[in-house]
């Protein structure tokens, strides 16, 4: 093989492993407001999955513009947040994509240690069509 056609190789095969590394890197994607709620639960198990500790938990679902807090008595350990996002339409959004409802979506992480998240649920409101 001459140094042309190596040269040619290693572009190709840089390449392709440049681009699989960055499509598998979901953390950095933001999070889709116009989906199913089985979809959604996918993608943010895969983002958040059972394990993670939960301040990297928060702070994942923060950057994909989920407003977090703890839920239950003030002073207790928090074992329970609430995530919430609003996707609404903008006043000039004329977009044949933006959904014509306001949706709301619920994230709620459990954590059974108070340290990492043991289990993640996705609600959306309105439901969509799937029924959740």
């Amino acid at each position: 093989m001459d140094s042309h056609a190596r040269g040619a190789m290693m572009m190709l095969a840089t390449l392709t492993l440049g681009t699989g590394c960055t499509a598998l890197d979901t953390s950095s994607s933001t999070f889709n407001a116009q989906q199913s709620a089985v979809d959604a639960q996918h993608s943010l198990a895969q983002r958040v999955p059972v394990g993670t500790p939960l301040p990297a938990a928060l702070q994942t679902l923060s950057r994909n513009g989920f407003r977090c807090q703890p839920e239950g008595t003030p002073g207790a350990p928090a074992h329970r947040h609430l995530c919430t996002l609003s996707a609404v339409r903008s006043a000039g959004d004329s977009s044949v994509t933006t959904a014509p409802t306001p949706t709301t979506w619920f994230v709620t992480i459990d954590s059974a240690d108070g340290a990492t998240v043991s289990s993640l649920d996705v609600q959306r409101l309105p439901a969509d069509l799937q029924g959740r």
